[in-house]
């Protein structure tokens, strides 16, 4: 167990070090400048069926902007994105060249048409740089896709930086805590003593038109690593197809397209729903009980464009109450996530993290002095308290 332990606070140890030197955006030999406080943080979700925008403002305010309906030859290139990733692992060598995408001009086309129907839906959107952007990502993205979607914000201009481009359900749990101890004012301080920000397993439920997606996360030492299985088993090939996986899934066939419309079989659908979320807990439970690390199932995110739709509600509760019990729903139930629209979860949480990563009390890997650091955290906490649009006067 101790030689167990070791090897995964080293990996937590390597994940830390990544941060510190993609971090640096801005110059370390000082305050950053106030302009950089003042500027808002931007959020993209690049969804399977759907794309969002949000933003989170200097005084703290996190606003929803738009939402956009792709059209037809979007859906056709996510769908292919999924098949792709279904497929590769097991019909390719990912130690040799993999044939080229023969759509890749024209799917890259048609990825920089809808980003930028998103970007011209809001009037905010001609403020908005790269370096003050999150975007998010289906999670079922691999390398190829994931390579085309930076090619077509390239061309934008929209590119973030490696550390604000992330999977989806990444994002969603980022809405919510910023994920690394002591950084951004998504996470507390005081939580980040020695034992002080708990080992725990995030689940997010994804309910959107085309598909249902559960997947479990774990955060160690208050950060987020990652899918469980990653972590768990570090050999694992990380574009294993996602039904081969124990960590996550994506079932199609329980998408909100496929609602039968007559009650009795949509009565069944709701049941298989319940069953599914409720088999992949259990499993998940089992999974815990077996290892030596304390990654207990402690919170719940709940995201995408159906998800608020009280059979799905009642569907995911049902599902906690037969895999956890009463009291893991009681507690679900009572977490105050609810407030945020599922839809723009995934945005909501690039923008925050943006933000962080823009006005962090203590820019990571940097050095200034006591004087310079107090002045500016005392400008940030004015402009958190003041109304957006009345900025204080004094200069940093």
């Amino acid at each position: 167990m101790k030689a167990r332990t070791l090897h995964y606070l080293l990996l937590v140890g390597l994940r830390f070090l990544e941060p510190v030197s993609s971090r640096t955006v801005y110059s370390c030999d000082g305050c950053i400048p106030k302009k950089v406080l003042e500027t808002p943080g931007y959020g993209f979700d690049i969804a399977f069926d759907y794309l969002t925008a949000t933003v989170k403002y200097t005084n703290g305010t996190l606003q929803a902007l738009s939402k956009v309906s792709p059209g037809e030859e979007y859906l056709q290139v996510m769908e292919q994105f999924r098949q792709q990733h279904n497929t590769s692992a097991r019909n390719f060598d990912h130690t040799q060249h993999q044939p080229e995408d023969v759509l890749e001009k024209s799917t890259i086309g048609i990825l920089i048409a809808e980003i930028t129907h998103l970007v011209d839906s809001f009037p905010q959107s001609r403020n908005i740089s790269a370096e003050h952007l999150g975007v998010s990502m289906p999670g079922f993205f691999d390398k190829r896709a994931s390579a085309r979607l930076e090619e077509s914000l390239r061309r934008l201009t929209l590119l973030p930086q490696r550390h604000l481009f992330w999977p989806s359900e990444f994002m969603a749990i980022s809405a919510y805590e910023s994920g690394m101890c002591g950084f951004g004012t998504a996470t507390p301080e005081d939580q980040c003593g020695e034992n002080g920000y708990p080992d725990r397993s995030i689940l997010v439920f994804h309910y959107g038109k085309s598909a249902l997606v559960v997947s479990r996360y774990i955060a160690m030492i208050g950060q987020i690593l990652g899918l469980a299985e990653d972590y768990y088993d570090k050999s694992k090939d990380r574009q294993s197809p996602p039904e081969n996986r124990t960590d996550s899934f994506w079932d199609s066939d329980l998408g909100g397209n496929s609602i039968p419309k007559d009650k009795a079989a949509a009565d069944i659908y709701w049941q298989d729903v319940t069953t599914r979320i409720a088999d992949f807990i259990s499993l998940q439970s089992f999974i815990i009980y077996q290892s030596d690390l304390p990654f207990l199932i402690e919170q719940f995110v709940v995201s995408g464009e159906l998800a608020s739709m009280p059979e799905f509600q009642q569907a995911l509760r049902d599902a906690i109450d037969r895999s956890l019990g009463q009291s893991s729903l009681d507690n679900f139930l009572h977490q105050p996530k609810d407030v945020i629209d599922p839809l723009f979860v995934a945005a909501i949480g690039a923008a925050q993290l943006a933000k962080d990563y823009m006005d962090a009390p203590k820019p990571l890997g940097c050095s200034e002095s006591a004087e310079c650091e107090r002045q500016r955290e005392v400008y940030r906490d004015s402009l958190v308290k003041n109304e957006r649009g009345s900025m204080p006067k004094q200069e940093l």
